[in-house]
């Protein structure tokens, strides 16, 4: 923990999260905004890095994110398009 307070060693996000349960399971839980900023600040400084491990490193996970995030809004366009067709059947039921 000292070396990752001292920017001697960088957090990945998996530390950041285990942090989170660790902080939490002692009573004191981070608020999402505080853990978003954490997160955040875990991405600078592996973009800052001189190493292209860490930055290829950090890029992976930004591209897994965005594939999550573009897979969980492809799952609601398609709920919502279902949700869309049932609404126009009924529509044309009652008319």
């Amino acid at each position: 923990m000292s070396r990752h307070l001292s920017g001697e060693r960088l957090a990945e996000r998996s530390f950041v999260a285990r942090l989170r349960e660790v902080l939490a399971d002692q009573g004191h839980p981070l608020t999402a905004a505080e853990y978003e900023r954490l997160i955040e600040l875990c991405g600078d400084t592996h973009r800052a890095s001189g190493s292209p491990s860490v930055q290829l490193a950090q890029l992976r996970e930004e591209l897994t994110e965005l594939k999550q995030a573009q897979d969980l809004s492809g799952r609601r366009l398609a709920a919502v398009e279902e949700e869309t067709a049932g609404l126009l059947q009924e529509l044309f039921q009652a008319r």
